[in-house]
């Protein structure tokens, strides 16, 4: 597994950041919110997807993270520094969790489900889990997990029955007074 801190404290493109987190308990969500505000980085970070190149990262970017309460998955929102957004990316997890200094953790399963604002989606990171799994970094069971999950994840975006999507831009508005 790989495991990573929301506020990427060893981020080492990150030059500049603010970092707010709460919880949220409506109707809508149940759990974790986190925003990170690149304010600086050292380089853009692009990612390459089928046909095309796409930036994730740069100066003023925002990624507002939804961590659902007993999920397998972490959705980022990502924002250019003009507040438009530009991808969202779903994380399959093992979990998250509030680590000893009260910061939420996440254990990644490798695969990445890349949304584009047309709602064009992409399953990356299939070498990757493979390559865990060769190497024992996964267990058998940890990797059919992710790939069920990954299935399942994928029907309810192709079918435009994940509502998670759609709390990027308030829940940003929200914790935007929180950096």
């Amino acid at each position: 597994m790989k495991t990573w801190q929301v506020d990427h404290p060893d981020g080492p493109d990150l030059q500049k950041k603010r970092f707010a987190m709460t919880r949220i308990d409506s109707r809508e969500f149940s759990g974790y919110v986190s925003l990170l505000l690149l304010e600086q980085v050292r380089e853009p970070l692009m990612v390459t997807l089928p046909g095309t190149e796409v930036c994730i990262a740069d100066d003023g970017f925002l990624w507002l993270q939804h961590f659902p309460a007993g999920a397998r998955y972490v959705v980022t929102s990502i924002f250019n520094a003009q507040r438009e957004l530009v991808r969202w990316r779903v994380d399959v997890v093992a979990r998250h969790y509030l680590n000893e200094q009260g910061m939420l953790t996440c254990e990644g399963l490798y695969l990445t489900i890349d949304v584009s604002p047309l709602g064009e989606i992409h399953l990356l990171g299939i070498a990757d889990l493979d390559e865990a799994l060769r190497k024992q970094a996964v267990t058998s069971v940890m990797y059919e997990t992710a790939w069920r999950e990954a299935d399942h994840l994928m029907l309810a975006l192709e079918e435009d029955a994940f509502p998670l999507l759609w709390l990027g831009e308030e829940d940003l508005e929200r914790l935007l007074p929180m950096l």
